[in-house]
C-alpha cells in the first residue's frame, strides 16, 4: 500500500513538472494558422500610459485636462502604438529583440494621435496629447 502511494505521488510530481515545461515552451508561440512562420514575444506590460517624444524622452500621460488656451503648436504625432508588444511579429529563426523606444511610440494613444506644446512650459517638462477627444497633459517621466 505504501509503495502504491509513493508511486502515485511520484507520478503527480512528474505531471506537474511537465505542465511547467509546456507553459515555458508556449512563451514564444506561433500566431495564426495562415502565418505559421510568424512568432511573437511572450509578454509585455507597462507601468503607466506614456508617449515618447523629444529625442527619446518618456512622458507619462495624465488625466489632467488642458484648456484650449494652453495648447501650443503641433509638434508631432504618435507613429506606433506599443500597448501590446506581443503583437509585433518576428520572422521565424530570428531572435526576439527587446523593446527599443522611438519618438512617436505610445502605450495608450492610437497611431496618428497629435502631440502639442504646452504654452508656457518647456517641451523637456511636459507636452499636450489628444486622448479620446480630450487634450491632456503628459509630463516627463524620466
Amino acid at each position: 500500500m505504501r509503495k502504491k502511494f509513493i508511486v502515485v505521488i511520484g507520478l503527480f510530481a512528474l505531471s506537474l513538472s511537465a505542465c511547467g515545461a509546456a507553459e515555458e515552451k508556449n512563451a514564444d508561440r506561433t500566431v495564426g494558422d495562415d502565418h505559421p512562420q510568424t512568432k511573437v514575444s511572450g509578454s509585455a506590460s507597462w507601468a503607466y500610459a506614456f508617449v515618447v517624444w523629444n529625442h527619446g524622452q518618456t512622458y507619462a500621460i495624465s488625466d489632467e485636462a488642458v484648456p484650449e488656451a494652453e495648447i501650443g503648436r503641433q509638434i508631432g504625432e504618435v507613429r506606433r502604438n506599443v500597448s501590446n508588444m506581443d503583437s509585433i511579429a518576428v520572422p521565424e529563426g530570428e531572435a526576439i529583440q527587446p523593446y527599443e523606444k522611438q519618438d512617436g511610440d505610445s502605450s495608450l494613444l492610437k497611431e496618428g494621435s497629435k502631440l502639442f506644446e504646452l504654452t508656457g512650459t518647456a517641451v523637456d517638462s511636459a507636452i499636450v496629447v489628444m486622448n479620446g477627444g480630450n487634450y491632456v497633459k503628459a509630463a516627463r517621466a524620466e
